[in-house]
Formats: structure tokens, sequence, C-alpha cells
């Protein structure tokens, strides 16, 4: 599994690099009656940036990758076999950007983005009666994702710092295919997609030297979408509840 990694730093303020590796997923075994899958191996290669602007108040990151997957394995579902099983689909693609930006926007305000598009494509089928085609998304996989933030830090009296912070994040639709049990006569197609799941947290707290308080609001839009693909099933996991509560800690 060879690896090779090259970094450049033109200044202080801009870093280049490049890299490529090569790694695997070890084979297995299904239940009885069920064949074996094989190993799956991957090529791996990422071109990306560092970079310091603004005389060092924003911070942002920027990647771009491309993955070539052999033999790769799917969960899937056999006909007669109640159990999921695990199988070597054939060969696919995944390639994307990543891009994370932190803003010093004054002394104690901060501002961050972190996000992500990724597009996966299965090329090559190796099996007849797959439960992929070429052309399908690679399954789990949500084509994007981002979070973006801000943090204010401030005194609430001399010597007693808090803060306040907001968090939101939105995760997009991922897929799972199954071909084996589309019934073209039926006109019925085995395809589940998760739903978008948009999510708000806020946090606002206070600092001694030993005591620590915080009141907290997870999930305040109560959202309850499905976070997997498996809507068809009802059996995907969905976002805890909205949540508001305290915290205390103390410093030994």
């Amino acid at each position: 599994n060879p690896k090779l990694f090259v970094s450049y730093h033109i200044n202080d303020d801009i870093h280049l690099y490049a890299n490529a590796a090569k790694g695997f997923r070890s084979g297995g075994f299904n239940s009885v009656g069920v064949p074996p899958y094989d190993p799956e191996s991957v090529w791996s290669y990422e071109l990306g940036s560092k970079l310091s602007l603004m005389e060092g108040r924003l911070d942002a990151d920027l990647a771009y990758f491309y993955s070539e997957y052999d033999n790769y394995q799917v969960l899937g579902r056999v006909p007669g076999v109640f159990f999921s099983v695990v199988s070597n689909a054939g060969n696919a693609t995944l390639k994307g950007v990543d891009l994370s930006l932190i803003l010093l926007a004054t002394e104690h305000l901060e501002l961050g983005f972190t996000g992500n598009y990724i597009e996966t494509e299965f090329t090559k089928i190796k099996v007849p009666g797959s439960s992929h085609a070429v052309g399908d998304p690679v399954d789990l996989v949500p084509q994007y994702g981002f979070s973006v933030w801000t943090h204010y830090s401030f005194n609430w009296f001399d010597q007693s710092p808090g803060f306040l912070r907001i968090d939101y994040s939105q995760q997009g639709k991922a897929h799972f295919r199954n071909r084996t049990f589309d019934d073209p006569v039926q006109g019925l197609v085995y395809h589940n997609t998760s739903d978008i799941i948009d999510t708000l947290n806020a946090r606002i707290g206070w600092e001694s030297n030993q005591l620590s308080l915080e009141l907290y609001g997870l999930n305040l839009l109560d959202e309850h979408g499905f976070i997997g693909p498996f809507g068809n099933e009802l059996n995907s996991p969905r976002p805890r509840p909205r949540t508001i509560g305290f915290k205390l800690g103390y410093h030994f």
C-alpha cells in the first residue's frame, strides 16, 4: 500500500500539497449458504492548499480529491434471503471538493464554514444480476454537506468570561439501490434516499477559575427526517429530538 506525498510552501501564507495513496478493505464471509466476498482496493488522489489571508485573520483550506475503487463492496439483499449480505459489485469512482474557512471578524467574533460536494458512480459491473448498474451512485454517501458557525466571546463581568456559539449544518441526500428487487412488470424500483437534514444548535456559557455553566439547545429545529437511505424499511436512524439543558462543570 504505497503512498506518495509532496508539500510546498510558496511563502509563510500559502501551502500547496498533493498526495496519492493505495488502500484496501478486507474481504470476508457472509452467513451460511451465501458466497464470501473479496477484498476491495482503492487508489486515492488529492490536491489541496492551505492559505492564511488578510494578515492572518482568514484561514482557508481547499482540496480536490479523486478515488478509484476496484471490487467495491456493497451491502444488499438477495431474494429469498432474509438478512443483508455483502458482495463485490464492480468498479466505482468518487470525486469531490472540500472547503474550510475560518474568519476572525473582530477581536471577539469568529465565523466559520466547512463544506464538501461529492459525486460517485459505478463505472463497471463485474457480475450479472448485480444490485447496481453502471452509472448508479455509490450507496450511503451524502452528495453534499456543510456547516456554518459563529463564536462570540465576551465578559459577563470582570474576570468572568463568557461565550455564545451558534451552529447550523445541512446534510444532503444519500442513496441506497438494489436492482435485484426491481419488478419491471409492476413498475417497482427499489431505490431509497435519505432526507435532507437541517440541524441548528446554540450554546451560551460562563466560566470562572474553577466553575463553568452552560445553557445549550440541540436540534432547535426539531429535525426528525431519516439520516440514512432506508426509509422504505422505516429502520433508518433519526436525529435526537430537540434537547435543551444545563451543563455544570468544576475544574480541579
